[in-house]
Formats: structure tokens, C-alpha cells, sequence
């Protein structure tokens, strides 16, 4: 890695949050004898990157960002079995609903208690709805082997380089993927496979 660029990683080192695995992706982009960084810093440039001191140490923010979406996968993925859960649960209170408020032996009171208590779960169900497109878009369904934060980081990464490039840069999402997880390697057809939740 360059100078230019371990004094901007040292300087994210220095402000990034008490994280030990936001620390670990910054070490493991310090040491990578590869020079990933530099090298789509390069292809930055050429598609016209003003290159700073200033631009750098926000490209390696943004690399950050992109490290971040791959640790709030797994969390995605929970809340997305959750509310799947809350559906299920509303579609069986519908049901409830429907034979309670038919039935002249249930009291008053008892039919308003069910309709709040359905109430509550379609109110929550439509904030999530209304939410749920931005979890969608990183959540990654398959965990072979402990590969969904992997994954979620190729395509965030895919992400990132297509809206600073216009291009699909499978390459640098290669080489930034394996400086990140060195424990196995990535290949172009698992960057493109990655990216294929992605709505440009």
C-alpha cells in the first residue's frame, strides 16, 4: 500500500468505533501485500478522481461502509424471518377475526379487544413493508458455510464501485473481497453471482 493511502487507513484506524472487526478489515487492508486499494484507486482515477489527501480518506470510509452493510447482514436476515413470523401470525388472527366477529355468543368488549390486537399486527407489519426494500436489497438468503456476510460485502462493494464508475467492476470487488476474508478465496463468477440483488 501506498504512503498516501496507509496514512489514510491509519487515520480511519485511529477514529473507527470501537469495533475489533471494523479494526481487523482495516489492519487486513494495511498489510495486503496485493495493494488492492491502490490499485482501484488507480482505476478511480483514471475515470477522472481528483486524487487528495481529502478523497482518499473518504474512499477508505466508504470501503468501510461497504464492510459494515457485510456485519448487518446476518441482522437483516433475522429481522426479515421475523416479520415473515409476524405475517404468518397476522394471516392466522384474520382468521380468528373473521369466526369471532360471526359469532353472536362472543361479547362486544371480546370483538374490540381481537380488532386492536389484529390492529397492532397490520400497523407493524405496514412499517415494515414500507421499510423493507433497503434490507432486501443486502439480505442474502443462502449461509453456506458462514458465507452470507461475504457475500452481502462482494455486492455492496459491487455497489459502491458501479455508482462511483458507472461500471460493474468485478475485478476490484475480487481483490478488495479477498484482502478482506483472506480465509477464502473469491472468484469473478462469485462477484457477479453477488451483485445480482442489486437494482441499479
Amino acid at each position: 500500500m501506498s504512503r498516501y493511502f496507509k496514512e489514510a487507513v491509519a487515520a480511519a484506524l485511529a477514529a473507527a468505533p470501537e469495533s475489533d472487526k471494523i479494526r481487523l478489515f482495516l489492519t487486513r487492508l494495511f498489510e495486503d501485500p496485493n495493494c488492492c486499494v491502490d490499485h482501484i484507486w488507480e482505476g478511480y482515477l483514471a475515470k477522472g478522481q481528483k486524487d487528495g489527501s481529502a478523497e482518499r480518506v473518504d474512499f477508505i470510509k466508504n470501503l468501510v461502509r461497504v464492510f459494515c452493510a457485510s456485519m448487518n447482514a446476518e441482522d437483516s436476515a433475522k429481522i426479515l424471518d421475523i416479520a415473515r413470523s409476524l405475517k404468518r401470525i397476522a394471516a392466522e388472527r384474520y382468521k380468528s377475526l373473521s369466526k369471532v366477529l360471526a359469532n353472536e355468543s362472543v361479547a362486544a368488549e371480546e370483538k374490540l379487544r381481537l380488532l386492536e390486537r389484529v390492529g397492532k399486527s397490520i400497523r407493524l407489519i405496514a412499517t415494515f413493508d414500507k421499510e423493507k426494500h433497503v434490507l432486501q436489497r443486502w439480505h442474502i438468503r443462502s449461509d453456506r458455510d458462514g458465507t452470507r456476510s461475504r457475500t452481502a460485502f462482494m455486492r455492496a462493494a459491487a455497489n459502491l464501485f458501479h455508482r462511483e464508475t458507472g461500471e460493474w467492476r468485478d475485478d476490484w470487488v475480487v481483490d478488495l473481497t479477498n484482502a478482506a476474508y483472506p480465509d477464502a478465496e473469491a472468484t469473478i463468477d462469485m462477484a457477479r453471482s453477488a451483485r445480482r440483488g442489486i437494482r441499479p
